[in-house]
């Protein structure tokens, strides 16, 4: 029902404004604190009070992390040369009109991997999430933070289409998003291992890529996907659970492989802050 009254109060707030004022005013939103933001929309002719108010202020925490907004820390990754301008020209995830409202647990997964990015020299992190559904929010919100041309790799071909029908539903047109490496370069693409690991030419021209049950590159084959990815690249790997005691023992040195290349900064089971005894944790997490 939440998201069924903010989806029309939405519609209700466009109709007004239009899209193009809607987008200003979604970025001023991102960055400042929530009076502000209501006073705002106010000045655009939108009066909002009661549950409007509160179902606003719930949007609001989910795009203003703790407080802190994406642009902050797009900014910071600027500054510290880890990140280049974004493009003048619309970038399909721009289309994204809203995403669901964050918890409190998605908030603080995305949250340690911008921190990861801009406290240490390494662009490649792993984020532990057990509900599938909010690992994929948790990935289209930082691929939409740094609006570069993405990948998103899944294990099959029948995994693409949830992934699609997500995009298509948060507002990306279906023509923008392409499913095959060979199929033309295009600023949104969703793809498998199997497509990424036959054309590794063709990744570097992506800047972020996303690995959807990411466990499946702890193997001698899609180990070398990893390896090959340019210093310069993102990447963010998701999954339910990398610890070694549910997988078989042979697993393990594959494990502690990939988590050399792409280090685990947010996860249940590991620190949840990246610290100077990194290494001590990680040799006490991988038996």
């Amino acid at each position: 029902m939440e998201y069924r009254e903010w989806d029309q109060l939405l519609k209700r707030i466009i109709g007004q404004i239009g899209y193009e004022r809607w987008r200003e005013f979604r970025r001023f939103a991102e960055v400042h604190g929530f009076e502000d933001v209501v006073d705002k929309l106010r000045s655009m002719g939108v009066e909002v009070s009661g549950r409007d108010l509160d179902l606003l202020s719930r949007w609001w925490a989910s795009i203003n992390l703790f407080w802190m907004g994406d642009n902050q820390f797009y900014t910071q990754l600027l500054a510290r040369g880890k990140l280049e301008e974004r493009p003048s020209d619309l970038h399909p995830l721009e289309e994204v009109s809203e995403l669901p409202f964050l918890n409190d647990n998605q908030k603080a997964a995305i949250r340690a991997y911008y921190e990861y990015l801009i406290e240490s020299n390494k662009r490649k992190g792993i984020i532990e999430f057990m509900e599938s559904f909010e690992r994929m929010i948790i990935g289209i919100r930082i691929a939409i933070m740094f609006l570069l041309d993405t990948i998103i790799v899944v294990p099959a071909r029948y995994s693409i289409e949830p992934w699609r029908e997500l995009f298509i539903t948060l507002g990306v047109k279906k023509e923008k998003i392409s499913t095959r490496l060979t199929g033309g370069k295009t600023g949104l693409l969703i793809t498998t291992y199997t497509d990424v690991y036959r054309h590794p030419d063709k990744v570097g021209d992506y800047g972020f890529i996303i690995f959807d049950e990411c466990s499946l590159l702890a193997s001698p084959k899609y180990i070398e996907i990893v390896k090959k990815l340019l210093p310069e690249q993102f990447a963010l790997g998701l999954t339910s659970c990398l610890r070694p005691s549910v997988f078989a023992p042979q697993k393990k040195k594959w494990i502690r492989e990939l988590i050399r290349f792409m280090p685990i900064v947010y996860g249940p089971y590991y620190p949840r802050r990246i610290t100077g005894d990194t290494q001590k944790k990680l040799s006490d997490y991988i038996p």
